[in-house]
């Protein structure tokens, strides 16, 4: 049998066999001896030579801050290193012979550029490129494009990583596009009907009978709604709409995980699906449950909170769940989950880890919003000198958005992603306060029944030489008129989507993804309130107090997330005292 292919053959490869240049084989060299202390390995033997594992395992999204200097500095090795195992591989060679293979998807794309040069097809010449991908794939099924149906493109996208879905899907929406719109094409397109493809969702689960989610909605309007109080007239003390629809997604999971166990067949109330005949089966489908790309299905926290939340509302109907209970106290992956809810996750701890490195990437994370704004001023010049694209305008509104927010969560409040995009600039009941007159300062003020820890919070931005009340003054007056709608909504972010009152919480991760990797940081909503922590507490050791009043958290749970900033700190100084008594400082 012959021994699986690693890196340090296609080291070997690149520097003695490859047809690069010396320079390229030096360069490419040194990408790839970099991988093992990108991947956590010591040695390249220890890493496959197999192309989709290592495009899985280097993220296009995340990277470590600590080994690359900007996204972009990542991008740029990631390429390298795939290109150089592609070479190995044979696979650009094989690329190369495909784009020049003569067949029925090459006649295709022939005759269909040949209609646009005419005008006969509405398409711009690169409006073809996204056919190359399911040619590729075609190609190395052996399938002509008359050949090709819904059924194969259904079963062909479950074969797909997730980050090829995108592609595939313009793929397909260019074919049904050219059969409605290209007659003349009808020969050399497939004979069926090709149907939109709906995203694939990995390990999904099956269907759960409406009756049983209906009672899951009847048991939190039992218990989480809260109480009526007759003098407002008005429901008081209840879950927040966010927290309810926790407890839903948390039911779905167990009651799906019960049905992919096979063992919700003629369960007929909720009661009966709590029953430890039932719960075990569907615990370890959850528990085990995976991916296609052999992820865990559902992080060990989750299937906790999910497990905890389950068992918590059937409790209040007065129903035991033995075998919930007993799960969660004793098995080792809801273990792992309890020590995960205890600390940081190594996602955010990165994050930290990285802005407090260098004094350079704090004031990267400090200026977030002055590098939006002039984002957003660099697009408007774009727009201004006529290239109105409608792209390009939603860009504008995207980068402007971002920079209002961030000078707030920097230099006012780091408030949680909910009541950020929520806050009301109009109307009877406004949470945020312009400067006037004597006034210079711009307030916000949450009622307490609005926050997550049922606490108000009156949070101020001072005027200053950060410019954060210039920035979301600017975006008020310039930015805000431009959203569609804009003029009717109280809302500081309005949104543009019809029958949405204002914007949410993932499309300002999006924009985030999509415009702050460009200023050399990559960061999510929740992680400007963990650098405000941690360089809070490097700055002041211990103020695990001060730092809960601005975050609208508890001491103690935020000795449990940043302890380690003080720790480290800790043995650093025990570290340096140990060689200043040896003799060696």
């Amino acid at each position: 049998m012959l021994k699986p292919s690693t890196f340090e053959d296609v080291l070997t490869y690149v520097m003695h066999e490859s047809p690069l240049q010396e320079a390229s084989r030096r360069d490419y060299a040194s990408a790839i001896k970099r991988l093992p202390l990108v991947t956590g390995t010591n040695r390249l033997a220890d890493i496959p030579a197999d192309f989709a594992v290592i495009r899985a395992r280097l993220y296009v999204r995340k990277y470590d801050r600590h080994l690359f200097k900007s996204v972009q500095a990542y991008h740029a090795w990631r390429r390298k290193v795939l290109a150089a195992l592609k070479l190995f591989l044979g696979l650009i060679a094989a690329d190369r012979a495909s784009r020049h293979q003569v067949d029925g998807w090459a006649h295709l794309k022939a005759e269909a550029a040949l209609l646009i040069a005419k005008g006969e097809l509405i398409l711009h010449i690169n409006g073809l490129l996204p056919l190359a991908f399911i040619t590729k794939l075609a190609r190395m099924d052996s399938l002509e494009p008359r050949q090709m149906d819904n059924a194969y493109i259904l079963a062909r996208s479950h074969d797909l990583h997730a980050s090829q879905i995108p592609a595939f899907r313009r793929s397909v929406r260019l074919l049904a596009r050219l059969q409605k719109e290209a007659p003349k094409l009808r020969d050399l397109l497939p004979m069926e009907d090709i149907a939109e493809i709906k995203v694939v969702r990995r390990d999904p689960l099956p269907p759960i009978p409406q009756a049983l989610l209906g009672e899951v909605d009847v048991w939190l309007e039992t218990h989480h709604q809260g109480e009526l109080d007759p003098v407002s007239n008005t429901m008081v003390d209840g879950r927040s709409e966010a927290t309810i629809d926790g407890y839903r997604q948390a039911f779905r999971s167990y009651l799906g995980n019960a049905a992919k166990a096979g063992v919700l067949t003629n369960i007929i109330s909720l009661e009966q699906a709590m029953m430890d005949n039932i719960a075990v089966p569907a615990m370890r489908a959850m528990i085990n449950g995976t991916q296609s790309e052999g992820k865990p299905q559902l992080a060990p926290k989750t299937m906790l909170d999910y497990l905890e939340d389950v068992a918590r509302l059937a409790n209040l109907e007065g129903i035991a769940t033995p075998a919930i209970t007993k799960a969660l106290k004793w098995n080792p992956k809801l273990k792992t989950g309890k020590v995960a809810r205890r600390q940081m996750s190594p996602e955010n701890k990165a994050f930290c880890s990285w802005l407090l490195s260098s004094r350079d990437n704090e004031m990267r994370f400090r200026s977030l919003h002055i590098r939006f704004h002039k984002r957003a001023l660099a697009l408007m010049d774009q727009r201004d000198a006529g290239r109105r694209m409608k792209h390009l305008d939603q860009r504008v509104v995207q980068a402007a958005s971002l920079a209002a927010m961030t000078a707030i969560w920097l230099w006012g409040a780091p408030l949680r992603i909910g009541n950020t995009v929520a806050l009301r600039l109009y109307g009877t009941a406004p949470q945020v306060f312009l400067p006037n007159g004597k006034q210079k300062e711009l307030d916000i003020k949450i009622a307490a029944e609005e926050t997550k820890n049922k606490r108000q919070l009156d949070q101020r931005i001072h005027p200053g030489r950060h410019r954060a009340i210039e920035v979301v003054q600017w975006y008020i007056d310039e930015i805000r008129p431009l959203i569609p709608g804009a003029d009717g909504s109280i809302y500081l972010f309005p949104s543009s989507i019809k029958g949405r009152d204002h914007i949410t919480g993932s499309a300002v991760r999006k924009w985030l993804h999509l415009h702050a990797v460009d200023e050399g940081i990559q960061i999510n909503p929740h992680q400007f309130r963990h650098g405000a922590a941690s360089l809070y507490i490097r700055g002041f050791p211990g103020a695990y107090d001060h730092v809960a009043q601005l975050l609208d958290d508890k001491p103690e749970t935020v000795r449990r997330y940043y302890a380690w900033i003080d720790d480290e700190a800790v043995m650093a100084d025990v570290q340096s005292n140990i060689l200043k008594l040896a003799g060696f400082q």
